[in-house]
């Protein structure tokens, strides 16, 4: 009794809903009428990554998420992203007859049309962020196991909001009601060769981020459809039932919240970045991994140092280390033992574990030497000054860092280069040595060098930063950020 109540109580809803265009939805699915629409909220110039919205059964892609789209464009941490809500033909009318009902298609027509989408209309985007109400999430997932490997690696996050991704028992009473509420029979072909492809396909975890949300007064889908298919690392809730579910009214709701924290992706060393030049570098980051990650074994050192950067910068920092300890290019190259030097100090700097740190030292004294028997002046003062700060920020041994800052300037100031990177460690050294008037004079002309290059930038202020705090000096840090918060304003 208790499921033919809440079917009941959907279709009572939606009549109550559609009431006064129940009548002209009627005619339109006679008519075979019914069609997709499609509606872009936000696409502007320059953009590379898109929130696609993709709504349930009986749906409209300009209702069903009520104030999210507002919501998104409001917040000023997810500029860089275009939205837009792709609708599909779908109502409560039922599939009956031959040939009158076309206009209604079964959910693999439907995903038939959005794999087309992402291959069209989607084209243009480096990273595609999926949110999908109910029956709209079954859809997604089919998608994802149709499209190529190059274009489902530009999908980075994945949200399903009350999906029934096991399918609902109660549409075994309604299978021959409606083909969309056919295909949503657990026990039907459609859902159950769906579980079957996404856990071979996608086990023991997804490559993009996935979050499988429950509301918590749904009544229509229970949870052994919406969470159970999947591990409960992915499990998250929210208010409301299962319409109110994605209707939410602030940025503080859950619901919102759950979006926000999937599509955010901060990093200290990337913090100079406005938040749109930040998720457009993200995106970049995601098509130089697409296009690279297949033949990383053969790239040369320059692509190498792309596709290293872009996985530290969009995936874990894990991801990166793990490439360049098995590069041939790290057992002698000091360039390529610095980078790897680097992405250990950046690990250490979360961690704060003596592993990360020593590896560090190891390697950047390693190819310290290597520098010093080639003469190559302008490595030398990359690892001397990487040095330097290790002794002065992670083993307070203001010796050391005095003995490899003062290498550094030397080679730095005798460097017949005039790159950024030498004034950014003619700066850093003046600043170990208190010389704050010297380290402003050089940074602010390694900023200006830098230009565009706001990564580069970034990688100046960490030292800085750090170096900073390492002094406790709070006037030497409030100097420091005078200088580099200047490009962002």
């Amino acid at each position: 009794m208790s499921i033919l109540l809440a079917l009941k109580n959907f279709f009572l809803r939606k009549a109550i809903e559609k009431g006064p265009r129940l009548g002209k939805g009627l005619i339109k699915s006679l008519a075979g009428k019914n069609k997709g629409e499609t509606f872009f909220y936000r696409e502007e110039p320059g953009n590379r990554n898109i929130i696609c919205m993709v709504h349930g059964f009986s749906g409209s892609p300009q209702e069903t998420f009520y104030k999210f789209p507002d919501l998104i464009k409001e917040d000023p941490e997810l500029n860089g992203w275009d939205i837009v809500s792709i609708g599909y033909a779908s109502d409560v009318m039922p599939t009956i007859g031959i040939g009158i009902w076309a206009a209604q298609p079964d959910l693999s027509k439907v995903t038939g049309y959005f794999t087309t989408n992402i291959t069209t209309l989607l084209r243009k985007y480096d990273r595609i962020a999926f949110l999908a109400h109910s029956m709209g999430g079954l859809v997604v997932q089919r998608a994802l196991l149709n499209i190529s490997d190059a274009d489902r690696g530009r999908i980075s996050s994945v949200l399903l909001y009350g999906s029934p991704s096991g399918g609902l028992k109660k549409a075994t009473l309604l299978r021959w009601y409606n083909n969309q509420i056919h295909d949503m029979d657990t026990e039907g072909p459609f859902v159950v060769q769906l579980r079957k492809e996404w856990n071979e396909k996608f086990k023991p975890a997804p490559p993009f981020t996935f979050v499988t949300v429950a509301g918590e007064l749904d009544e229509f889908v229970p949870l052994t459809s919406s969470q159970e298919p999947f591990d409960k690392k992915y499990y998250a809730y929210t208010a409301g039932n299962h319409v109110d579910m994605v209707k939410p009214d602030s940025n503080k709701h859950t619901s919102y919240q759950i979006l926000k924290q999937a599509l955010i992706q901060k990093q200290i060393y990337l913090q100079l970045f406005s938040d749109k030049e930040l998720n457009n570098l993200l995106g970049n980051y995601c098509q130089i991994i697409n296009s690279l990650k297949a033949k990383v074994d053969t790239l040369d050192r320059r692509a190498l140092r792309e596709y290293i950067f872009a996985l530290e910068g969009s995936k874990e920092i894990e991801d990166a280390i793990q490439v360049l300890e098995s590069s041939k290019h790290v057992s002698t190259n000091s360039d390529f033992m610095g980078i790897l030097g680097g992405r250990y100090k950046r690990k250490y700097l979360r961690s704060y574990l003596d592993a990360d740190k020593d590896r560090a030292i190891q390697l950047y004294e390693k190819a310290y030497q290597l520098s010093i028997n080639n003469s190559d002046g302008e490595q030398i003062y990359y690892h001397a000054i990487n040095l330097a700060f290790l002794y002065l920020y992670a083993d307070n041994n203001k010796a050391k860092m005095k003995q490899y800052a003062a290498e550094a300037l030397k080679y730095a100031e005798q460097s017949a280069e005039h790159g950024f990177w030498k004034f950014a460690t003619i700066g850093e050294a003046s600043l170990y040595f208190g010389d704050i008037e010297k380290a402003k004079l050089n940074y602010t002309e390694a900023i200006k060098k830098a230009g565009d290059d706001t990564r580069a930038v970034n990688s100046m202020y960490l030292n800085a930063y750090y170096g900073c705090r390492a002094f406790e000096d709070n006037d030497m840090m409030n100097e420091v950020n005078a200088i580099f918060r200047k490009k962002t304003t």
